[in-house]
């Protein structure tokens, strides 16, 4: 059994705007940059964590090596938070039946999370970016 990540994913998934750069309105056409945010990258992310180990693994990458970084980052950061509790409930053995309804509160705590987390890292990634875009950094137009 697996926590995925893709209930927080989704609560993101309000999508940010796509920024322009400051070319002249009537001047937009092939000038046009196009901003691919964090927001937009997490999107096509995949992961997993193995609920043993506590450990990322990624099953589809977002196409951003920092992004796919901070999303395996959050999860096990908040799955660690409720590891403790979930292999105490494990060991406790309830009954199969009741399992999952036992289980699902803590999978929701590790959801919220991951959602406040995922907003505060991608936010940090995009100004970061923006501010090197500004400075005319080269390396942000790879982003």
């Amino acid at each position: 059994m697996t926590f995925s990540l893709m209930t927080a994913i989704l609560a993101l998934a309000s999508v940010a705007p796509l920024a322009p750069n400051d070319t002249a309105i009537g001047d937009v056409d092939a000038q046009q940059e196009i901003v691919v945010t964090a927001r937009e990258r997490l999107k096509n992310w995949r992961g997993k964590i193995d609920l043993e180990s506590g450990k990322c693994r990624i099953r589809k990458s977002s196409g951003d090596p920092e992004v796919d970084s901070m999303a395996c980052r959050v999860g096990e950061i908040c799955y660690g938070q409720i590891k403790p509790k979930r292999d105490t409930l494990v060991a406790s053995n309830p009954p199969r039946s009741q399992r999952r309804a036992l289980i699902k509160p803590l999978e929701d705590e590790a959801s919220d999370c991951a959602t406040t987390l995922y907003e505060v890292e991608l936010e940090r990634i995009d100004a970061r970016r923006d501010a090197a875009r500004e400075r005319g950094d080269r390396r942000a137009q790879h982003w």
